[in-house]
């Protein structure tokens, strides 16, 4: 981990209860069922944080796809470093390489890790479960 994904755990754990009181706001949510979601964001974020460890200790279930799409990102980051946007917008097509080349925005502009961007994407995809 790198020093800028500390912010973004706390950015992240701060924003899982604002986000769940705010969309899960009707009267048929009870406080106790948007506790319990909230606590569930946050294991969620525990594994993001952890998922290295987790996956393979626990599991093992070493790298998957994860490295392969990192290392390509890196790859990216060193041609929008140097200018070569020709070369940087051929990723842009569906698929892995459009994935590639949002990682290495990511890792280019905000210089956070690979468990930062995972931590990013989990918060997307438990704000899109709500």
């Amino acid at each position: 981990m790198h020093l800028a994904d500390y912010p973004l755990i706390f950015l992240t754990a701060l924003a899982i209860p604002l986000l769940v009181d705010r969309t899960l706001n009707h009267r048929i949510f009870s406080a106790n069922l948007r506790h319990k979601i909230i606590l569930g964001g946050w294991i969620w974020l525990l594994y993001a944080v952890c998922h290295e460890m987790i996956s393979g200790t626990l599991f093992g279930i070493w790298y998957t796809d994860e490295v392969r799409h990192n290392f390509i990102a890196r790859g990216i980051m060193d041609l929008i470093a140097r200018g070569k946007w020709n070369e940087v917008w051929a990723f842009a097509e569906p698929g892995n390489s459009a994935w590639q080349l949002y990682l290495a925005f990511l890792y280019s502009f905000t210089r956070i890790s690979n468990t930062g961007s995972t931590i990013i994407n989990m918060f997307f995809a438990f704000w899109g479960g709500l």
